[in-house]
């Protein structure tokens, strides 16, 4: 691989892992699934790297809309009318 320029790879980290395909509109985590920060693991890392890239660019990390009940961790709950 080139050294001379970046090459980055983004990663949705909510999608990135989810084997789950259901796709139900307002659906809970355990009926669509989501992916988790350790599914992004050494094995994973290596083989981006294999493909050239250098750089992760790690997107969806910040409180997001969501139906599920996290108001336990003080993020409060969202109206299912801007969840997407």
């Amino acid at each position: 691989p080139r050294h001379d320029k970046l090459i980055v790879y983004q990663i949705l980290v909510r999608l990135f892992g989810n084997r789950n395909l259901t796709n139900i509109v307002h659906g809970t985590i355990e009926q669509n699934g989501v992916g988790k920060m350790n599914d992004i693991n050494d094995a994973c890392l290596n083989e981006l790297k294999r493909f050239g890239y250098t750089y992760i660019w790690y997107c969806g990390l910040l409180e997001h809309a969501t139906l599920t009940d996290y108001t336990a961790y003080g993020i409060r709950k969202d109206n299912p009318y801007i969840v997407k």
